[in-house]
C-alpha cells in the first residue's frame, strides 16, 4: 500500500510533467506576411548586384599554332587585370572546337575569319543537317592576320603558276573547311582545277601537323601566318622559307581563289618567317577573332572583353602578332563574317566608342544572318522533298550556289 509521502511525491511529478507539456506546446511567434506579397518560390536576385565571372572556357588550336600562343598570353593577362581564370582546351579541327560552345561547355573559341565564314554560311563540311549556319558572335575582334602560301626555301616551286604547282602536293584537313579551301584557292591561283588530277592532296589531321609535313618534304606547300610558330621553325633551317606571292595584279587568279576562299583580300606582309619593311610578300588578309555563340550570357563576353581592353599592355609582348591587337583593331569591323557579341557591344558603348557607323553594319549583320536562316530552311525542305542526301556533293554544292545567288555568300558588302 502507498504510503502518504509517496503518493505526494507521485502527484508533484505528474504536474511536473504536465506543466513541461503544456510550455512545449506554446505557439512560436509567427513573422506577419502581407496577403496582397506575392512569393516568388526562387530566391530573387538584386537587378543591381554585380555578377562575378570567374572562370571561362575557351577552345583552340593546339600547341605550334599561332592561335595556341594567343590564348596563353590573352588568358595571363585577362586572369592577371580581372581575376578570371581561363580553361583552354585545344581541338584539332574546327568541328571539334566548336562542339563544347553549342553543348554549353564552354564560352569561347578563337579562330580566323575564315572558320568564322565556314560557320555562319552552313557550308562545306558544316553544310549539314546537324549544323547548317551558326549564329556565332564576335567576341572580341582580333589584328587582320597575315596567311601566305609557303614552301621550302630551296624548293623548285619558285611562284604559284601552272607549270610550277602541276604535280605538286598540298593539304586537306577534314573537319576545316578553312585550311583545306585555302589550299584549293592557292591551287585555283595557279590555273590549276583544285578538283583535277593535276594536284595530290595528302589529309592531316591538324593545323600545325600540315604545316610540320612541309618541313619534313612530305608536302610541297601549304598556308600559315606569316608569324606562326611553324614557318618561324622552317625559317631558321637550313633550307630556310619561300613566301609564294599572291600577286593582286593578277585579277583572274584573284578571281578564280575566291571561288573557294572568299573572305579574303589581298595583303602585302612585312612581318613573320623571313619577312620585313625590305623583304615583303603578298598574302591573304583577315581578321583572327575571339568568337562566341549568340546564346552566350552578356555578362560573360561583357568582362571578358573588359579584361582584354585593359590587359593589352600585358599579352601585347607575349607573341609577335598580338601588339597589333590594340584597341583600334577591336572597333574595325571590316571583314568581320558575323555581328559582334552584345555584351561586346555593351561594352563598347559604355566605353564610348561605339559609333552610329557601328550600329549601322551590326544591324545589316544581323539581317543577313536571318537571310541565310530563311533561305536555309527553304532550302533545307527542298532536299527533302527532292531526297536529296544531305551528307552528298550534291547537296554542299545546292547551297553553296543558293548563297551565291542570293547574295549572301559575301563578306566585304
Amino acid at each position: 500500500m502507498m504510503g502518504k509521502s509517496s503518493f505526494f511525491m507521485l502527484f508533484v511529478a505528474v504536474v511536473l510533467i504536465f506543466s513541461i507539456g503544456l510550455i512545449g506546446c506554446e505557439e512560436a511567434p509567427v513573422e506577419e506576411v502581407d496577403p496582397e506579397e506575392e512569393v516568388d518560390p526562387e530566391e530573387e536576385v538584386d537587378p543591381e548586384e554585380e555578377i562575378v565571372i570567374e572562370d571561362v572556357t575557351k577552345t583552340g588550336y593546339g600547341p605550334g599554332s599561332m592561335a595556341y600562343s594567343f590564348s596563353a598570353g590573352i588568358a595571363e593577362a585577362v586572369e592577371q587585370v580581372s581575376g578570371i581564370r581561363s580553361r583552354i582546351i585545344p581541338g584539332g579541327n574546327d568541328m571539334a572546337r566548336l562542339m563544347p560552345l553549342r553543348a554549353d561547355e564552354a564560352e569561347l573559341t578563337i579562330f580566323t575569319g575564315g572558320t568564322g565564314f565556314f560557320v555562319s554560311r552552313g557550308t562545306v563540311d558544316f553544310a549539314t543537317e546537324e549544323w547548317g549556319p551558326q549564329t556565332i558572335r564576335v567576341a572580341w575582334r582580333g589584328a587582320d592576320l597575315y596567311v601566305g602560301c609557303w614552301t621550302q626555301g630551296d624548293s623548285d616551286i619558285q611562284e604559284l603558276t601552272a607549270d610550277q604547282v602541276r604535280g605538286k602536293t598540298t593539304v586537306i584537313v577534314p573537319g576545316s573547311p578553312t585550311l583545306t579551301m585555302l589550299n584549293k584557292g592557292f591551287v585555283a591561283f595557279a590555273g590549276i582545277d583544285p578538283e583535277g588530277d593535276d594536284i595530290n592532296y595528302a589529309e592531316f589531321p591538324g593545323h600545325a601537323a600540315a604545316g610540320q609535313a612541309v618541313i619534313d618534304g612530305a608536302v610541297d606547300f601549304y598556308n600559315f601566318g606569316t608569324t606562326g610558330d611553324v614557318p618561324m621553325e622552317m625559317d631558321a633551317s637550313p633550307a630556310g622559307i619561300r613566301w609564294l606571292d599572291l600577286d593582286p595584279e593578277n585579277e583572274e587568279g584573284w578571281e578564280r581563289m575566291r571561288e573557294y576562299s572568299p573572305w579574303t583580300v589581298p595583303g602585302l606582309a612585312d612581318r613573320g618567317a623571313g619577312l620585313s619593311e625590305d623583304n615583303t610578300a603578298w598574302t591573304l588578309r583577315y581578321p583572327y577573332n575571339i568568337w562566341s555563340y549568340d546564346h552566350i550570357a552578356d555578362e560573360v563576353i561583357y568582362a571578358y572583353a573588359e579584361a582584354i581592353w585593359n590587359g593589352y599592355d600585358i599579352y601585347k609582348d607575349t607573341h609577335a602578332e598580338l601588339p597589333f591587337w590594340d584597341h583600334e583593331a577591336a572597333l574595325d569591323y571590316t571583314g568581320n563574317t558575323v555581328p559582334f557579341h552584345d555584351g561586346l557591344v555593351q561594352f563598347l558603348k559604355d566605353e564610348g566608342v561605339w559609333t552610329d557607323e557601328h550600329e549601322e553594319w551590326q544591324q545589316a549583320k544581323v539581317e543577313r544572318e536571318q537571310a541565310r536562316q530563311d533561305l536555309w530552311d527553304e532550302m533545307f525542305n527542298e532536299a527533302l522533298e527532292e531526297g536529296i542526301s544531305f551528307r552528298s556533293d550534291e547537296w554542299k554544292d545546292m547551297w553553296w550556289d543558293a548563297l551565291d545567288q542570293a547574295g549572301l555568300l559575301t563578306v566585304y558588302e
